[in-house]
């Protein structure tokens, strides 16, 4: 019985495991090397979406104001964006690895996250979320992270100007839902 039991929380841990997801940073707000390892584009300069400004002293107010009714605390500002490799970034090709870059900037944030309402990377793909000063990175994402619901949502990515990276073959590009 102990056995069964213990096989049983091998599995489950295994696959808890499977899908983590690793955050590297650097706290002294130096380049981290591993980036280098999973970057596969050279362009140096990016389409930007600029997220909207919003009135801090507005949304404090009305913290304190849900903080009075006992409603939980905020985690962060959402913004609802429509940000596709089809509508937004820039694809390149290189050696039949398609490679799409987004950079999303919001003035001030001292960390922005990422729900992605659609999320299927094909088992060769992989994602990568890091700032600009590539002292923190997210990722990679890999087939792993997919869902049954086909969503996902990242942890805070330190920076206000973030960087999504996706590597795929060529030939699946279209099979990515992000």
């Amino acid at each position: 019985m102990k056995t069964i039991i213990l096989l049983i929380s091998l599995v489950v841990c295994c696959q808890v495991l499977n899908a983590q997801v690793d955050v590297k940073f650097n706290p002294s707000g130096g380049k981290l090397t591993e980036i280098a390892n999973y970057k596969k584009s050279t362009s140096t300069i990016l389409p930007s979406k600029v997220l909207p400004k919003f009135n801090l002293d507005s949304v404090l107010q009305e913290d304190t104001k849900r903080m009075e009714l006992g409603l939980p605390f905020r985690y962060g500002y959402n913004f609802d964006v429509l940000y596709t490799p089809m509508n937004s970034g820039i694809w390149q090709v290189e050696n039949g690895i398609a490679i799409w870059q987004l950079r999303i900037q919001s003035v001030n944030a001292y960390s922005l996250s990422f729900h992605f309402s659609k999320f299927y990377l094909p088992d060769t793909a992989s994602l990568i979320i890091y700032n600009e000063e590539e002292s923190f990175l997210y990722g990679p994402l890999t087939s792993r992270q997919n869902s049954e619901k086909d969503k996902f949502t990242t942890g805070p990515i330190q920076g206000e100007d973030i960087i999504i990276e996706l590597s795929v073959p060529s030939k699946l590009k279209d099979k990515v839902q992000l």
